[in-house]
């Protein structure tokens, strides 16, 4: 005859598709033990009760149980089979799981619950035990599941927040970058103009200031060859004048040439930092020092020009800042790279001071160097300390095709 406790798992299916009530999925063997339990869960609960543990997983599985009464001592699969099985399957291993067994004192109950069981009843079982136990342990689960799917809506959130900032970061840097390479696309800018503004201002002192020069030198000579018609006060200012105009016209030549030294178009960078370190020494009073490649080839104009100024700002500030009687500089080559070392014996630069923000007056400062040698795909680094500074410039060297 068919158990009148026992429902098929499909008309159990039905039901917990349209009742909202828990669904308990009752195992025991003892068919006046299922019956007597059902009575007193129905009232509140819906049940589907089977006889073996093993009917017990599959309906814990196919109708999504929400607590599992199971008997310990059963054919097919015993409590602690189900126990385990439904442990292991991540869709019941958070159900509650009830013990029912014969099996009375406290090493029973404890092997119970050190299995994974949530409770051990010992039969028999009052009404008000078993419902109380039920009740209990389905609040439980219900508090578990809540914070289970707070903790997945709190991850959910955490992650769209995650992926939205990761999301506004990368926007920014990618704002930043672009920023960035306009700020290297206008420093390049102002540099070449610079460049082209000095080459320029040369040329006209060079050119028209110079012709005035030369001129008024030609004027003044020609006064010269008739000073036995002047006076002697006379004689004397017109002299004067020669040796100032003559004085003139170097210093004007030498700021022409700093402003762009004309061997460094014609010649080279060799003799462009020969002529300007002479130079330097003879107007700083400082001992300068240069070693050069015997053979120096000549590199592109930018790459040339980069390194002269390099030098040329660097001197200056030894001149202004440093209070070093001597400086050196030298430039080293290999197949692939150039070094240009410029060093001093002077105090050193001040920590408050950024290195990269030192800057002669009138020039681009260290900073506008290391954008120049940047676009170079090259580096500049500074080294100070009270025994000196210096400053090494690393530039690859063109490949010839």
């Amino acid at each position: 005859m068919p158990d009148p406790t026992a429902s098929t798992v499909s008309a159990l299916a039905d039901e917990t598709a349209s009742d909202g009530t828990e669904l308990i999925v009752l195992a025991d063997d003892n068919a006046d033990m299922r019956g007597y339990i059902c009575r007193l869960l129905r009232d509140q609960y819906r049940v589907h009760a089977v006889a073996n543990g093993a009917d017990a997983l599959q309906a814990a599985r196919e109708l999504n149980a929400d607590l599992i009464l199971s008997d310990v001592m059963m054919p097919v699969l015993d409590g602690f089979g189900l126990l385990q099985a439904l442990r292991a399957d991540p869709a019941t291993r958070l159900k509650p799981i009830i013990f029912l067994s014969a099996r009375a004192g406290e090493e029973s109950r404890i092997e119970g619950l050190k299995a994974g069981a949530d409770d051990y009843l010992v039969k028999p079982f009052t009404a008000r035990e078993l419902l109380a136990r039920v009740g209990a342990h389905l609040k439980l689960a219900k508090v578990r599941a809540e914070a289970a799917q707070t903790e997945r809506d709190l991850r959910t959130e955490v992650e769209l927040a995650r992926t939205q900032l990761e999301k506004r970061v990368d926007e920014r840097t990618t704002e930043l970058q672009l920023a960035n390479e306009e700020l290297h696309e206008l420093s390049s800018r102002l540099q070449r103009t610079q460049d082209e503004e000095r080459r320029r201002f040369a040329r006209e002192l060079h050119d028209s200031a110079g012709q005035i020069l030369v001129a008024i030198g030609l004027n003044i000579a020609l006064v010269k060859s008739e000073v036995h018609k002047l006076s002697a006060e006379a004689a004397k200012r017109v002299e004067d004048n020669a040796v100032m105009i003559d004085q003139l016209t170097r210093e004007i030549r030498t700021i022409s040439h700093l402003l762009h030294p004309p061997l460094l178009d014609e010649v080279g960078l060799s003799s462009a930092l020969r002529w300007y370190v002479e130079g330097f020494s003879e107007r700083s009073k400082i001992a300068a020092n240069l070693d050069l490649p015997e053979h120096l080839e000549r590199f592109p104009a930018e790459m040339e020009i980069a390194i002269f100024r390099v030098v040329q700002e660097c001197l200056t500030n030894v001149h202004r800042h440093s209070g070093s009687r001597s400086c050196a500089v030298k430039v080293l080559k290999n197949e692939n790279r150039l070094r240009v070392e410029i060093r001093d014996e002077g105090r050193g630069i001040p920590q408050e001071k950024p290195l990269t923000l030192i800057s002669s007056q009138g020039g681009v400062g260290l900073r506008g160097m290391q954008e120049r040698i940047r676009e170079l795909g090259g580096t500049l680094s500074i080294d100070s300390s009270k025994e000196g500074t210096s400053v090494v410039v690393n530039l690859p060297v063109p490949q010839v095709a």
